[in-house]
């Protein structure tokens, strides 16, 4: 599994590049499907803006609204794949997959978050959901 985990991106490329040959794409859902991938990338690319790793527990920016941004990001890629394709079966292989590697990358680095950051990780995981962003950013 540590294997899988370490490879989870190229994975979660390699795996909507295999659903070409499977694909049966939509007008409207291709389009769909592209905004949620360009939305996704964006919100990775903010992320990348904000996050200093293991120095200092980052809370600026798009870690104001969801604790793991860049897995949201990642997230929001994978839809867009998925609906990219134009089949429900290669969606729900790519968000299976997503949840498998990163719900196991994310619950890792936070028990790395908790031990390096203690109560001051626990107070900021009180406050922030872990990938569905909350409605008001931390002040």
């Amino acid at each position: 599994m540590n294997a899988i985990l370490r490879r989870r991106t190229l994975l979660l490329t390699l795996l909507p590049v295999a659903a070409l040959f499977l694909a049966s794409p939509r007008p409207a859902a291709f389009a769909l499907g592209l905004a949620a991938a360009g939305a996704g990338e964006a919100v990775r690319l903010w992320s990348t803006g904000h996050i200093v790793k293991a120095v200092e527990l980052t809370r600026t920016g798009p870690y104001a609204w969801v604790r793991n941004p860049l897995y949201l990001g990642s997230l929001l890629i994978t839809v867009g794949w998925g609906l990219m394709s134009g089949r429900a079966a290669v969606a729900l292989v790519l968000l299976a997959v997503f949840a498998l590697t990163h719900g196991a990358a994310i619950r890792s680095e936070e028990r790395f978050l908790r031990e390096r950051f203690g109560a001051e990780f626990e107070e900021y995981a009180r406050r922030v959901p872990r990938l569905l962003p909350t409605r008001r950013p931390l002040p």
